[in-house]
């Protein structure tokens, strides 16, 4: 701008701090502010690569989930029969040991009640209670990672043949002496876990149960929507595992005797797919290659990697609009 003329006049006019959006004037963040909310991005991400054992799973890890995943519980009301006389089947009855070496028994008992639909359809229980990392799994669609194991894997050939027990999962299965609330949230994770680690045509259902009165199925019945049904007999238990497990694909209905209602079985695949991570792919390149490149084009690249994390923030995506 050259010097004034005697007919312009200029006016210097001082925005007092915080007043710029009061003024009609945009003010950009400062470099102190994108700093803090750079680390605060880093901070977060560096809290989703915690991981927690399922089995100290508890309800509020359980919510955490459930709100990352924005999914909605439906609790199942129905009229169970009770089995006549003839065709009822006794409760489990579980030795005097500890737990861990009880479950070792327990596959039998329902291999037992199971044999005609198992034999028809080719399907095993495997005892993966030492397979400890089976079920391990870390996943951007989940705010923390998860290690472990279940106790029992309904699964398919598929499983036996590759020697790969989620190869043909149909059904994981928690095992407890007592059935208490927390190993609720023990369960869903390890139902979430099987269904986001099991291949294609593999829609795993959840089974907490002490093979008594306690069988608690969940299953993702529609999408983002997680159904919970508490079954009281065994023999209505093994009679809903028969039509839930024999087809192993999704959106394939199901109906179960005594359920007034057409049942279906999501993966979590089928409505929340894994997100688009070519951003931190490219940004794990340029990394890479730290030592090849200019600092100053490794910079850029960091800032404007960070500006895209920032933006994906919704409290902070206006600054850049």
């Amino acid at each position: 701008m050259g010097p004034p003329s005697d007919l312009q006049i200029h006016v210097l006019v001082v925005v007092p701090e915080g007043a710029g959006s009061q003024a009609g004037v945009t003010v950009s963040p400062s470099v102190e502010a994108i700093g803090e909310i750079v680390n605060k991005v880093f901070d977060d991400r560096e809290k989703k690569l915690t991981v927690y054992s399922l089995s100290d799973l508890d309800s509020e890890h359980q919510e955490k989930m459930s709100k990352k995943m924005r999914l909605a519980d439906e609790y199942m009301a129905i009229a169970e029969p009770t089995p006549s006389s003839n065709a009822s089947i006794p409760p489990y009855t579980w030795l005097d040991v500890p737990e861990a070496q009880s479950t070792e028994e327990t596959p039998l008992f329902a291999t037992t009640h199971l044999k005609g639909v198992l034999d028809e359809n080719g399907l095993s229980l495997l005892d993966v209670t030492k397979d400890i990392s089976v079920l391990s799994i870390s996943d951007p669609r989940l705010p923390f990672g998860m290690k472990g194991t279940t106790d029992v894997l309904l699964v398919d050939i598929r499983s036996i043949q590759h020697i790969e027990p989620l190869a043909g999962v149909r059904m994981v299965v928690k095992l407890k002496k007592k059935v208490e609330r927390r190993h609720k949230a023990q369960a869903f994770g390890e139902l979430v876990a099987a269904s986001m680690k099991a291949p294609m045509d593999c829609t795993p259902i959840g089974l907490l149960t002490d093979l008594t009165d306690q069988w608690h199925f969940s299953w993702f019945n529609e999408k983002k929507v997680l159904t919970h049904l508490r079954i009281v007999h065994p023999k209505n238990a093994f009679d809903f595992i028969a039509k839930a497990v024999v087809e192993p694909a999704s959106s394939k209905p199901f109906r179960v005797p005594f359920i007034g209602r057409e049942l279906t079985k999501f993966k979590i695949d089928d409505f929340l797919p894994m997100p688009d991570d070519g951003a931190d792919e490219m940004m794990e390149r340029y990394e890479l290659m730290a030592d090849v490149v200019e600092p100053e084009f490794l910079m850029a690249r960091r800032m404007d990697y960070a500006r895209q994390l920032v933006q994906s923030m919704p409290m902070y995506a206006d600054l850049y609009k």
